[in-house]
């Protein structure tokens, strides 16, 4: 969009309820100084149309340069009654008209044309002053129905909105997830499982430890006096080794391999009488000494 040196552009809405158009429809050229709203010139890479000499991009205007309203009573629904000759359709339409900015229903041109319009269009139209980025208000047409309740003049366009009743959504609970149910890797057991273990099972011969699978015992323990006798082992113990006997001493007097020497002559002296020397000469011999307090020789 190109407008003359020094002007700015605006954005204004004078067409009727649920109009949809170009960019170019909506935006024109303003001259600050006379007020004059002109057409801009667009060009683009559909057009071979080039601006006039000297023309330049425009800025949005200000609020303080031009606003059509500040609240929705500054919006008029208004028939358009009059038009220039090539818009003569754009004739007897509501529109919301600016108290502040009026609209040129001629639009600058010498010649319009005028009609007596007879229609309740702006019956159940209303004015609404819609605030743009800039801060400026541009007036629109919207139907009453449209925002129940808002036909007053209060200035809804302005109030902040009400803060979001809805509670906040509660925070997550993330639960931990629960322990791996799998368990872990078996180690071989001395207990019979379904997977050929047979170790530990009842046998009488080697055959009886073989049930298929994996076979860790796989010999019947024969061999009596050993630990397993009659069960499946992985080896058995050729030649065991007997558990050793302890020989009790064969003597009338009670002997405690605590009781010190000396406690044994007083014993010995004691039963000189009752007990036969061979059996207490025994006991002096099974700790190393003989009557008379000398040490035994093997």
């Amino acid at each position: 969009m190109w407008c003359p040196p020094g002007d700015c552009k605006i954005y204004t809405n004078h067409y009727e309820y649920g109009y949809a158009g170009p960019t170019s429809a909506f935006y024109y050229c303003y001259d600050s100084v006379t007020g004059n709203v002109t057409d801009g010139v667009w060009t683009g890479s559909l057009t071979d149309v080039k601006p006039p000499a000297g023309w330049e991009e425009p800025e949005i205007c200000p609020k303080e340069v031009y606003s059509e309203c500040d609240y929705n009573k500054d919006c008029v629904p208004t028939i358009r009654s009059m038009a220039p000759e090539d818009e003569k359709s754009s004739l007897c339409y509501c529109f919301a008209d600016s108290i502040f900015e009026p609209f040129d229903q001629c639009e600058g041109k010498s010649e319009c044309i005028a009609s007596n319009c007879v229609t309740n269009q702006c019956d159940d139209r209303r004015g609404k002053c819609h605030i743009g980025e800039n801060g400026a208000g541009t007036c629109i047409i919207v139907l009453k129905s449209s925002r129940s309740g808002d036909d007053d003049d209060d200035d809804w366009t302005r109030k902040p909105s009400k803060k979001p009743t809805r509670k906040p959504t509660r925070k997550p609970s993330y639960k931990p997830s629960p322990a791996p149910t799998e368990k872990p890797t078996e180690f071989p057991t001395s207990q019979p499982t379904d997977s050929g273990n047979t170790c530990g099972i009842s046998c009488n011969q080697d055959e009886d430890c073989f049930q298929g699978g994996f076979v860790q015992c796989g010999t019947c323990n024969k061999v009596h006096g050993t630990q397993g006798y009659n069960t499946c082992v992985e080896t058995v113990i050729s030649n065991p080794t007997p558990a050793r006997s302890v020989e009790e001493p064969v003597t009338d007097m009670p002997v405690h391999m605590s009781m010190p020497m000396e406690d044994l002559f007083v014993e010995k002296k004691k039963m000189r009488g009752s007990v036969g020397g061979s059996n207490v000469n025994k006991v002096f011999a099974e700790f190393g000494r003989t009557d008379d307090g000398v040490k035994a020789i093997a």
